[in-house]
């Protein structure tokens, strides 16, 4: 489940985090590291892009 403040988001990015949240083919997809990374660039790019960003930062720590 991905919870997160709307209000920390920008408008483009909301809309994408509520497409991806009713996604029924994601929905049932485990969140990891791979999930993002295969996340399409298309549909969602700055989910993708803030994700990727994250992870990077934790690289060798288990999340």
């Amino acid at each position: 489940e991905i919870k997160i403040q709307y209000a920390a988001l920008q408008l483009d990015a909301v809309i994408q985090l509520c497409e991806l949240q009713t996604d029924p083919l994601l929905s049932t997809k485990k969140i990891d590291v791979y999930f993002w990374k295969k996340l399409s660039v298309v549909k969602y790019p700055l989910l993708r892009e803030f994700a990727l960003k994250m992870l990077s930062m934790f690289g060798t720590t288990y999340i």
